[in-house]
């Protein structure tokens, strides 16, 4: 018998469902890593900006779309990341590559079940933790 209260004790967390189109812009060939991410991760003093959601690899600069199912009670907002690699090694700027350019936007239209973000790979090997503070 103890254990139906402790079944009914789970919480139920609602997801916030947000459907995202998303354009990486570069004038350079080469294969793009992207990530989306939470804009801000946690509350109060241990609040931090990104974090990381689901990563995506595109051949080249390009568009694509996901549907992310958000736990709002661990993070707000949507922010997209994204890198090129321009040397092919699958790192970002690792010694001897240091003009891989970056690029983060952070979502304006926040809350939204439709986000439409547009990122431009315009900073040489910069992290996403350079870009959003």
């Amino acid at each position: 018998m103890l254990l139906i209260p402790l079944l009914l004790g789970c919480a139920v967390t609602d997801l916030y469902v947000v459907d995202v189109q998303a354009e990486v812009e570069s004038a350079l060939d080469g294969p793009v890593y992207a990530e989306l991410a939470y804009a801000t991760w946690g509350t109060g003093e241990l609040e931090t900006p990104y974090q990381p959601i689901v990563e995506i690899e595109l051949d080249g600069p390009g568009s694509f779309e996901q549907t992310l199912e958000l736990d709002l009670s661990l993070g707000d907002g949507v922010a997209l990341y994204a890198w090129q690699d321009l040397d092919g090694d699958g790192e970002h700027c690792a010694p001897g590559s240091d003009d891989e350019p970056a690029g983060l936007v952070v979502a304006e239209d926040w809350p939204s079940h439709e986000l439409e973000l547009i990122v431009e790979l315009d900073t040489p090997c910069a992290g996403p933790e350079s870009l959003i503070w």
